[in-house]
């Protein structure tokens, strides 16, 4: 059965990390996935740093992601608090910033990997 990955926004944008992730999630290697939660983070991002485009164009990106890659679209129940994947470096460790999933996961792993760590799983696989 293969693996699930959580697309976060940090992901999401830049646009050629994106892309790249995009790709690889029309392998069926893995499950990719993410929330509206998580669409609504990295839009926010990109319409506060590219003028030049609007919510309408990235709105279009979301939809196409969602309709493209098969059972992307994750709801949680509460909101899910990701740390900054420098968290730790800087001293941040408090497992209380991660406040729960809407799903119960049962006897899930979670792993937190780059996306370079991906592409190793994906290469070993």
């Amino acid at each position: 059965m293969p693996f699930t990955a959580v697309y976060d926004a940090c992901v999401l944008y830049p646009a050629p990390l994106r892309d790249f992730l995009m790709w690889l999630a029309l392998t069926d290697l893995f499950k990719a996935r993410w929330t509206e939660e998580i669409h609504a983070e990295w839009i926010r991002n990109v319409l506060n740093n590219r003028s030049d485009l609007t919510k309408e164009q990235l709105t279009r990106t979301k939809n196409l992601m969602n309709a493209n890659v098969r059972d992307s679209l994750y709801q949680f129940c509460m909101r899910l608090r990701f740390i900054h994947p420098q968290a730790e470096a800087w001293g941040y460790t408090n497992k209380a910033h991660l406040r729960g999933l809407i799903r119960p996961l049962g006897n899930v792993k979670l792993l937190k990997i780059r996306p370079k760590q991906l592409m190793n799983t994906l290469i070993r696989s």
